[in-house]
């Protein structure tokens, strides 16, 4: 079998042109971001009703260090969750940047399930913030939610995943947060 690669990498770089071309009129809107506070002690009791929605940016920001003295520490304390085979899988841990987000991330389906994956009602197939398993030192900071509806009109017929996407990464090159990937 031949590959015509370079036909390929033609064909990409015209579809993610189009798609810069899209997110650069999304990116004419301003995005409002409401606020939830998240209590990792009583994670339990976070109420998720109003979180039925779909298209979300959301942002985990530090607000408090708690226990914690700085990102190098909490960084270092993930990376020692993430050795430990029998936790869920947790996100990437990124080099300290000395900003506060905590990680931010794309939701297309339901938001309300996705938050349930990052508090801590786990799959073991996805990657999340899984704060039910954080250390009680971890559990120490505090941290706000910001989350954001985007709104697609203008661009109807083009797939709303790939250009949240494409949003998303360019929150994560921007803000650089402790944990996650840019992309996927």
């Amino acid at each position: 079998m031949t590959i015509d690669l370079k036909n390929n990498i033609v064909n990409y770089r015209k579809k993610t042109i189009e798609q810069l071309d899209i997110i650069t009129l999304l990116g004419e809107q301003n995005l409002e971001f409401k606020k939830q506070e998240i209590n990792l002690k009583e994670i339990n009791t976070t109420d998720l009703s109003v979180f039925e929605l779909k298209n979300v940016l959301y942002l985990f920001v530090i607000r408090d260090w708690g226990d914690v003295k700085n990102g190098a520490e909490l960084c270092s304390a993930i990376s020692i969750l993430k050795a430990d085979k029998s936790n869920p899988k947790l996100p990437k841990v990124n080099p300290p940047q000395g900003k506060n987000i905590l990680y931010l991330g794309k939701s297309t389906g339901n938001f309300k399930t996705r938050l349930k994956q990052h508090l801590g009602g786990y799959s073991h197939s996805t990657y999340s913030l899984q704060f039910s398993s954080w250390t009680d030192k971890l559990k120490t900071m505090k941290i706000d939610l910001y989350y954001t509806q985007v709104d697609f009109n203008t661009a109807k017929n083009h797939n709303t995943n790939d250009l949240l996407e494409l949003l998303e990464t360019a929150l994560h090159l921007e803000h650089q947060p402790f944990l996650g990937r840019s992309g996927h």
